[in-house]
């Protein structure tokens, strides 16, 4: 026999909690839910047999046993509760709200699983289309494990704009187990040379993450005091709200990810100009060597083949063509509906990676394990920063180019800025933003700018 308990010292006078036909999210602490789930799992856990908190309670405190809320079950098979089945009830309102979380805690997870599994298809497309812009060398050393990491960190992206996403996975540090189901690292394995591969092969990660996110349902349904902590601070008694730009989200780390390991492995070089705006500089009256061909404004950030992310503005450079524009790529990446990545992902992402951990190019995707709203290094490639000090080109922070050809042994030497010969004649790369853009350049008087610049490319 189930005992029914009142809720020591629940304020019933309060009218957005006595009518449980319009859920309110302030509800579950209102009404001291805390105090009377505690009273009613001492009063009814010998009963429950081998049934667990959630379980029991919809089996015995609700009218819709056998229905099982407790795990995920895609035949909808937990059951909405309503609030014409508990009102005029004793201890109505409580048990509705009880109710009402258990059920509304296992459509989020619902959620997230579905979410997951038509990431697939989002994230694979995603991938063929990196592919083909990027036309990656198929040597790579990709680990499929690192590619579940890259798509669950979506989840801490997502908690940026979705209070209830932040609620789940601040919470996971403070639920044993938890953290591992949600970011299951480890979880797959598999190794693949080829980035077309993997996008054909990406069912196997998003399984995994299915069948971990599923996992983790009951470690928050089925122990009271994990249900109740959540339940305090997830806003689940009232209405869920839709996830349904997570799938986007998911796939943009993922593919943020896949760019940034491509860009590495082929001898690109990622230049950062510190404190510039290289729209401004065009506009503003500075004298100027040469054109920089960002005249026109920013879209998403781009301006020819430069990114602002408003602070410093990032391009890319290839060593065997310093005269390659890579506009078409960058718009690629960060335009469209939705868009691939973006630039603060993509290059704010990678230097704060360097800042972080002293490793510049090739550090390891991280999830803040005490907030795992964080992460860190999802991309990791390497930002050379132009050294305003002097003629250029680096300030020390890649001393290690990749070797393609004999471009890039002169690329990061300081006063060759590319030269391949010894006269004062030199080519800079399209996306250079060093101190010899300027005609007035401090530090660099003795040099013959005009004989420095009259090479440059055409723009």
């Amino acid at each position: 026999m189930m005992l029914a308990l009142l809720a020591s010292g629940a304020p019933l006078s309060l009218s957005q909690c006595t009518d449980g036909s319009s859920p309110d999210a302030s509800c579950f602490n209102a009404l001291d839910l805390p105090d009377y789930i505690m009273h009613w799992w001492t009063a009814n856990e010998a009963s429950c047999g081998q049934q667990e908190f959630a379980a029991c309670f919809y089996a015995s405190a609700t009218k819709y046993a056998p229905s099982d809320c407790s795990q995920i079950n895609n035949d909808a098979a937990c059951t909405q509760p309503t609030w014409s089945d508990f009102s005029g009830s004793d201890n109505g309102i409580q048990n509705f709200y009880v109710a009402w979380n258990i059920w509304n805690t296992n459509g989020l997870f619902l959620d997230l699983y579905n979410a997951i599994g038509t990431a697939e298809g989002s994230a694979s497309s995603g991938l063929s289309a990196i592919v083909t812009l990027l036309d990656p060398p198929k040597t790579q050393n990709i680990v499929l494990d690192d590619v579940l990491d890259a798509l669950s960190f979506g989840l801490s992206l997502y908690a940026e704009g979705s209070v209830l996403v932040k609620a789940l996975i601040r919470a996971a540090p403070q639920t044993t187990g938890l953290l591992g189901k949600l970011f299951p690292s480890g979880t797959v394995d598999g190794e693949y040379q080829d980035w077309s591969v993997v996008a054909q092969n990406l069912g196997k990660v998003t399984t995994a993450f299915q069948s971990s996110v599923a996992d983790g349902l009951p470690i928050l349904e089925n122990n009271v005091t994990n249900f109740i902590y959540w339940s305090q601070n997830s806003g689940l008694s009232g209405f869920r709200p839709s996830l349904s730009s997570l799938v986007d989200t998911m796939t943009q780390t993922l593919n943020t990810y896949a760019i940034s390991q491509i860009i590495s492995t082929q001898g690109i070089i990622v230049s950062r100009a510190p404190n510039t705006d290289v729209h401004a500089l065009q506009t503003n009256g500075s004298k100027l060597n040469w054109d920089t061909g960002c005249s026109g404004g920013y879209t998403a950030g781009i301006c020819d083949t430069f990114f602002w992310d408003g602070t410093d503005t990032y391009g890319l450079t290839d060593g065997t063509d310093f005269t390659k524009s890579y506009h078409d790529e960058l718009t690629s990446f960060f335009t469209g509906n939705p868009a691939l990545t973006s630039g603060q992902l993509l290059f704010t992402g990678a230097q704060a990676c360097y800042v972080a951990t002293g490793k510049n190019g090739g550090g390891s995707p991280t999830l803040d394990s005490t907030d795992p709203t964080q992460f860190s290094c999802l991309s990791n490639m390497q930002v050379c920063t132009w050294d305003e000090s002097g003629y250029g080109p680096f300030d020390g922070s890649c001393p290690n180019l990749p070797a393609r050809n004999a471009v890039l042994q002169h690329f990061g030497v300081s006063g060759c800025i590319g030269s391949q010969d010894s006269t004062t004649s030199i080519d800079v790369p399209r996306a250079y933003l060093g101190p010899g853009v300027y005609q007035d350049a401090n530090n660099v008087a003795d040099l013959q700018i005009d004989d420095f610049c009259d090479n440059v490319p055409l723009r």
